[in-house]
């Protein structure tokens, strides 16, 4: 049985969102310069949104006792987003 996170960094999923950010950085390096500011740049913001997001959602859920209507749409949005990335 997992106990539950009391912090962000004890979600699982920000841990491995983490691990890919690190990845996406070292991977990122070996891009031609011409990429710096161009497909290296855009592979990067997009690595670290998945672990901002998952710290977003903690955050917020931890703020609502009873989430509320508006975290379920923020979530669906952050989810309808990241299908369009595909």
């Amino acid at each position: 049985m997992r106990r539950s996170a009391t912090r962000f960094e004890d979600l699982v999923v920000w841990q491995e969102a983490h691990q890919f950010v690190l990845a996406a950085y070292r991977f990122s390096r070996t891009f031609p310069r011409s990429e710096t500011y161009g497909l290296a740049s855009q592979f990067r913001r997009a690595a670290v949104s998945i672990a901002v997001e998952s710290f977003t959602i903690f955050s917020l859920l931890r703020k609502a006792r009873h989430p509320l209507p508006a975290h379920f749409e923020f979530l669906m949005d952050k989810k309808r987003r990241h299908r369009e990335s595909r």
